[in-house]
């Protein structure tokens, strides 16, 4: 199943790796656990402009991933992961989403590249339907947790009751915020 997401995948140490919009993952080939190296929140791969064709390993813990990007330039982009990194010290931002999309990825990309210090967190009410939930039952379990003060810092209106929310007070006004930069 993994290698049916997969845009390029390699195998080195009897381990399954692959690269795909959600990141950088492996698999034991004689195993099912998925371990993932790398999420795509703060990386090229989910750009939705970006194609990966190709990964690589070099054996000294570098993942040379290539694609191409919209222009259809060619692009190699290296992960490794370092013990030295700073690890992201300005909290977390979760931002809750019924569906995901390009859109909300780029978003969420272009944020997370430019606010470092800060994890984001993206969640999709869809992967509660995939566990036997209903829409109902997802919304009605997402406004508990907003009215208990534990709701998402942003939240996606896509296919939620906008204007229940806005009788009852829960969205922000947002009409005076700068837009000019």
């Amino acid at each position: 199943e993994p290698l049916a997401r997969a845009s390029a995948a390699a195998i080195q140490q009897n381990c399954l790796i692959w690269a795909d919009s959600n990141g950088i993952h492996q698999i034991a080939l004689s195993g099912t656990l998925q371990q993932n190296l790398a999420d795509n929140r703060s990386f090229a791969l989910a750009s939705s402009s970006f194609i990966v064709q190709q990964i690589v390993l070099d054996g000294q813990g570098n993942y040379w991933v290539s694609g191409v990007n919209a222009g259809g330039q060619a692009q190699i982009y290296r992960y490794r992961y370092d013990t030295q990194a700073a690890v992201a010290s300005g909290g977390e931002l979760v931002v809750w989403a019924m569906e995901d999309s390009l859109l909300l990825r780029e978003t969420v990309n272009t944020y997370a590249s430019e606010h470092p210090e800060q994890t984001v967190t993206v969640e999709y009410g869809q992967d509660s339907l995939d566990n036997g939930m209903t829409v109902d039952d997802v919304i009605r379990t997402l406004n508990v947790e907003i009215f208990a003060g534990e709701g998402p810092d942003v939240l996606v209106l896509d296919g939620l009751p906008v204007e229940s929310y806005i009788r009852q007070g829960i969205l922000a006004d947002l009409s005076n915020i700068d837009t000019s930069n």
